[in-house]
Order: C-alpha cells, then sequence, then structure tokens
C-alpha cells in the first residue's frame, strides 16, 4: 500500500524527478515528458546534458561531476533547458547522490520556474509592468512595503492562503500569515533583504485562514517607486509536495531513521555506528563537521564524503576542549549540519560529567532550534549507571535508529554467532546448523542476508567460513 502512494505521489507531482547515471537518463516521472515535450524513449536516448541550454551547460556538467564525487554545491541550482519545440525554460534543480543499480548516479527534482523569471525580469525592467503581471502571476505573488505591510496581492496567492477576497489581505502585514515559530526567522531575512535588495530561497510555514499550514520558498527583491519609495516583490512558491517528495526519498535511501532538530546518543566502545549514521545523512545531502580528540586521517578513511572536521587539543589551531568552545562551533554553523562528536569520554574528563550534561542539554536545544542532527559517541563503561541515565534523559534512545528489522529466523543466528564471539569463538555454518536445528541451505541463506545488511562478516581460512560480528552486529546487542 505504501509503495502505491509512493507510486502515485511521483508520477504526478508537478515536478521533474529523474535519475542521471553516467550522464544518460535512467529514469524520468511523466512530468518531464510534459516539461521537456520529449518522450521517455528520446530521453533516455540521449546524453542529458543536451537538454540543458549551451551557455549553462558547462556549469550543470561541473557541478553533475561534483555532486558525484561528494563535493559540496550550492543547494539550489538554476538552469535554462531547451525543450522539443526549441523554447527555452528556467528550473530550478534539488539533487542529491544515490546508488541506482548499485552504481553511482544523481537524483534530480526539478521545478519549472520559467513564468516566474518572467515575472521577476519583467518587474526590474519596469515597475509600471508589475501590476498585470502580479494579478495573472500562477504564482503567489505580493507586493509590500519596508514596514512588510501588503499593498497588492496576486488571485493565486488569495487561494493559496485559503482567503475569498482581496480585503482580507491588503493592508495586513506579512507576518501575520507567517506560523508563529518562523515569524523570527523570517523577520531576520527581511531586514537584511533591506540592506540588500532582495531575499532568495527563504523557506518557511505559512498559516492560511483555516489554520492549515504549507511550506513556502520565498524570492523577493526591491522595486523602487517613482517617489523615492521602495516596495518589495515577493514571489511564494508552495513546495509542501517537493518537500515531502524530497524527505521520502531521503529516507528510502538511508539506513538510519534520524530527524532534524534531535540529538541521538550512539554507546559503543569504539567509533563506528556513529560513523556509520554519519556517512548515511551524507549520503544524502547533509553537510557534515566532526569534533573528535582522534586524529583527522582516522575519519578520512572511513567517511567517503565530504565534511569539515575540528581536532580538539590544548595547542594553536585546534578547539580548546572545554564545552563552552565545542558548543561556540556549533552555534556559529550557518545551514542544517549534521554534527558526529566523538570521544565524550574525553569532554567528560576534561570538564567533568555535570558541566558536561549542561553542555549536552544546551546543545539539544540549539540542534532543535537550527534544525541540525547532532550525534553523540561515548563508551558507556566509562560512566556509571546513574550518570548514563541522566545523558540519555537528554537525548533520543539510539534503539530507535537502526531502520531494518530483522526476522526471528535472522535475529536467532546473529544470537548465536554474538554469544560464541563473546566467548572467543567463530563459528562456522555446521555448527549453527546443529545448534538451531535447521538445514545448511538455511545457514547459508540467513547468514547471506546478515552479511548483506553489515551485521556479520565471513573470513574463509583454507575451505573453512568462521563468521564473526561487525561494529553494527556488536552494537545491536549493547542496548538490549
Amino acid at each position: 500500500m505504501e509503495e502505491e502512494k509512493y507510486r502515485l505521489l511521483v508520477e504526478n507531482t508537478n515536478d521533474i524527478i529523474a535519475v542521471i547515471q553516467n550522464g544518460v537518463v535512467k529514469y524520468v516521472n511523466p512530468a518531464a515528458i510534459r516539461i521537456t515535450g520529449y518522450s521517455v524513449d528520446e530521453l533516455k536516448s540521449k546524453p542529458f546534458f543536451e537538454l540543458i541550454h549551451p551557455d549553462d551547460r558547462q556549469i550543470a556538467y561541473e557541478n553533475y561531476m561534483r555532486r558525484l564525487k561528494g563535493s559540496e554545491i550550492p543547494r539550489r541550482l538554476i538552469y535554462r533547458i531547451i525543450d522539443k519545440d526549441g523554447n527555452i525554460k528556467w528550473i530550478e534543480i534539488n539533487c542529491v547522490s544515490i546508488r541506482w543499480d548499485d552504481k553511482p548516479a544523481i537524483l534530480y527534482i526539478c521545478t519549472d520556474i520559467t513564468k516566474r523569471k518572467e515575472i521577476e525580469d519583467a518587474l526590474k525592467e519596469s515597475e509600471e509592468m508589475y501590476r498585470n503581471l502580479v494579478k495573472a502571476s500562477y504564482d503567489a505573488v505580493l507586493v509590500i512595503d519596508s514596514a512588510g505591510n501588503i499593498i497588492d496581492a496576486s488571485e493565486s496567492t488569495l487561494k493559496l492562503l485559503r482567503l475569498n477576497t482581496s480585503d482580507e489581505i491588503i493592508g495586513k502585514n506579512v507576518k501575520e500569515f507567517i506560523y508563529p515559530e518562523d515569524q523570527e526567522k523570517a523577520k531576520s531575512y527581511f531586514q537584511r533583504a533591506l540592506k540588500t535588495g532582495s531575499i532568495r530561497e527563504m523557506e518557511i510555514k505559512i498559516l492560511k485562514k483555516d489554520n492549515t499550514v504549507c511550506i513556502g520558498e520565498i524570492n523577493a527583491f526591491m522595486v523602487r517607486g517613482a517617489h523615492g519609495h521602495s516596495k518589495y516583490i515577493v514571489v511564494v512558491n508552495d513546495i509542501t509536495e517537493r518537500k515531502r517528495i524530497e524527505e521520502d526519498m531521503k529516507r528510502r535511501l538511508m539506513k538510519f531513521n534520524l530527524n532534524e532538530g534531535e540529538i541521538y546518543l550512539v554507546k559503543e566502545p569504539l567509533t563506528g555506528i556513529s560513523i556509520e549514521a554519519f556517512n548515511d545523512l551524507l549520503n544524502v545531502g547533509c553537510r557534515g563537521i566532526v569534533i573528535s580528540r582522534s586524529p583527522e586521517e582516522y575519519f578520512r578513511k572511513k567517511i567517503n564524503m565530504q565534511f569539515e572536521f575540528f581536532w580538539l587539543g590544548e595547542i594553536e589551531g585546534a578547539v580548546y576542549p572545554d564545552v563552552s568552545e565545542i558548543e561556540g562551533v556549533i552555534e556559529k554553523l550557518s545551514g542544517k549540519h549534521v554534527v558526529l562528536i566523538d570521544r565524550m569520554d574525553y569532554i567528560i574528563f576534561k570538564n567533568g560529567f555535570k558541566r558536561t550534561l549542561e553542555f549536552v542539554q544546551n546543545i539539544r536545544d540549539i540542534a532543535y532550534f537550527d534544525k541540525h542532527i547532532i550525534i553523540l559517541s561515548i563508551d558507556p563503561s566509562v560512566l556509571s549507571s546513574r550518570e548514563l541515565k541522566l545523558i540519555e534523559k537528554e537525548v533520543k534512545d539510539t534503539r530507535l535508529m537502526l531502520r531494518i528489522k530483522l526476522s526471528e529466523g535472522l535475529l536467532n543466528v546473529l544470537r548465536y554467532i554474538y554469544r560464541k564471539n563473546n566467548q572467543g569463538i567463530r563459528p562456522v555454518y555446521t555448527e549453527i546448523s546443529k545448534e538451531l536445528g535447521i538445514s545448511k541451505p538455511t545457514v547459508r541463506k540467513r547468514v547471506k542476508s546478515l552479511i548483506t545488511h553489515g551485521y556479520i562478516r565471513e573470513d574463509i581460512i583454507g575451505r573453512t567460513k568462521y563468521l564473526e560480528l561487525t561494529d553494527k552486529g556488536w552494537y545491536t546487542f549493547l542496548n538490549v
């Protein structure tokens, strides 16, 4: 049922959804056919970059290669494309690295912003044209003064906000239509616009007349009036559906269920699962930083995407291991990040448990307001049971992180290998078959599934295959 809902969502969205691999289209939804005019076979038969306008082709290719290699690129990309009839259209792109048929690929979610660009360009050329364009706009368009009061609004704005007449919006302040928790954010962006003359790609929650909420992407620019008074043209694009698709895509690509604005504790003797979770988030486009006492090279070998590294130490160039200094690093982050704080035992040693607990409480609040995901890695043996419980009260239970649910049959095999490994023994297939009373083909099938999902590894010596848990396998039992 969930797969059917997902299929209907992708096939009926107005945005192009495409998978590009080796510069060739591997999948497109119906919106791509409608916007480009090409059939599925035509799109798959030509290099993807032939669709891009010649003037934008080079930068599009460079950004494609950078994303494929895991390097950072702008969160939103805007290019021109040429449709089958030779018309130029503008698209806004959000992309993430994925694996398609077990090979690297890029997932593109593209919005047709041609009408929005026409409105922006026309308004920049002549203030006299803005009223007719605002009224006729497909997007929700507002005209506001420097105090945020609404002067004019398009019919699409009324529909978006579920209003009946323009009297319900003209003369009111825009903050009345912004969700309360986003009003400070909107105020900050608007104050910046007073200085710079524009706002680009601000995402805020919009409050409708019936108290329902949607997510709006805001683009605004200043227009000088005839008497020196400034007005601001605000274009609101309802991206609720697009955000839902993006989040669903991410969830399907991730092994861990980690949510924005949350802080997680990973209890592990050696750093393993926390790095895997961190890698998981980087692979779906999150920006990341690592804060650790361990050497940077250790993480570079284990993490396959770009990230910033902050080494904890008491020498020049390092982050001093005082909790206030570490908190300052996190507070200064611009935009949403995933933050891995490794070696919490070292931080506790340097600051004491009481100050470290206050630090965890403080960064939990920072994560909530700035939409960060923070992962704390700690060896539970360094804490008393009381101290561990106090920290656990402030964080998410890591037992909820793993998305893969194992069947009872797989768990029985995993438990047996765990017991044997705890005794210093690496069991073989025959022992498992005899101990659990299951056939050898069934053992092979279950072991193969556990290896595929990363819970165990196979070590072949001569003709004998020995089995042992991976970090992920050990982690499954650490929280039991």
